[in-house]
């Protein structure tokens, strides 16, 4: 009963976006058709068909992302192309729209949280935990050559796709299916959007390939690399024992631990020891657990 009322809930908050909210809640409870009016002029008829879809929408629209029709010039828009199943971001970028996940997307395009400078012509970026192959784009639009490491191979062939729907930048990203840590294997839980880890207690177990920084570095023959960022759900403690991290110009860490404050301030200083005296720690999103427990760490070397 808590878990329903939770979930009307948070439809209602969502729906804020809405210039009639309560179709949308109609709709997605009773299954009804129902034409969803967004404040910035966006409409979407929803029915119980698409309902999945145009739950995703509204969070979206929720989280400050402004969608149009695929015609249309607004500017700043994502653009959704039923027919193409497909979505584009106001750079140009197309996304399958079976790999769309309007957090992930937010925090990445609309909030900017991994920006580290508007021109990466021959920077390397190590991408790991690519997730659908968002953040590899975002680097690779922006010139950055990109070696981009996802285990997940659901989470894989999404990104492969992606690649695919952008074939002006296939050549600057180089995906690999294997995760990032230790050399050797890790107990590894799959899960979906987003929450795929070795930390995560309820998806499906598995053992996956993993690679430490330096075999990362060695098979790609790198004597180091401009960006390192990381969302792996557990792995990048381990990432920040590696003597290799002193490798990196920059870093763009999310954070997940068990909720003990040392954990966080040992990640810190753990940085500091390796070179990066320039550290921004901060909240990324709306999620409810507080900064020790889940975050972004910025690392840069100061002068």
């Amino acid at each position: 009963m808590f878990g329903r009322l939770k979930s009307v809930a948070l439809d209602y908050e969502y729906s804020g976006c809405l210039e009639n909210r309560w179709s949308f809640m109609i709709s997605r409870w009773f299954g009804l058709a129902r034409k969803l009016k967004f404040k910035d002029g966006y409409g979407f008829t929803m029915n119980k068909n698409n309902a999945h879809l145009a739950s995703l929408f509204v969070k979206f629209a929720f989280y400050g992302g402004l969608l149009s029709d695929c015609d249309s010039d607004v500017p700043f828009s994502w653009k959704v192309c039923l027919d193409d199943n497909v979505i584009v971001s106001p750079h140009g970028l197309r996304f399958d729209l079976n790999s769309f996940d309007p957090l992930i997307f937010a925090e990445t395009y609309v909030w900017d949280i991994h920006f580290c400078g508007f021109d990466l012509t021959n920077k390397v970026v190590i991408d790991v935990g690519g997730y659908v192959g968002d953040t590899a784009l975002y680097f690779a639009s922006r010139g950055a050559k990109v070696y981009v490491y996802e285990p997940d191979p659901l989470n894989y062939s999404k990104l492969l796709k992606n690649l695919e729907l952008n074939p002006g930048l296939l050549r600057m990203v180089k995906p690999y299916n294997m995760a990032a840590g230790v050399d050797g294997e890790v107990s590894f839980r799959f899960g979906q959007w987003g929450n795929s880890s070795t930390m995560n207690p309820h998806g499906r177990p598995t053992k996956v390939k993993s690679v430490s920084l330096k075999t990362i570095l060695e098979e790609n023959s790198l004597s180091g690399a401009y960006l390192l960022k990381a969302d792996c759900k557990g792995c990048e403690f381990e990432l920040a024992r590696q003597s290799e991290i002193r490798l990196f110009d920059q870093l763009s860490i999310e954070y997940t631990n068990t909720g003990r404050h040392s954990e966080l301030l040992w990640l810190v200083k753990s940085l500091r020891s390796a070179g990066f005296n320039l550290i921004r720690v901060y909240k990324h999103s709306r999620s409810y657990a507080p900064l020790y427990e889940h975050g972004m760490i910025r690392a840069e070397k100061g002068r």
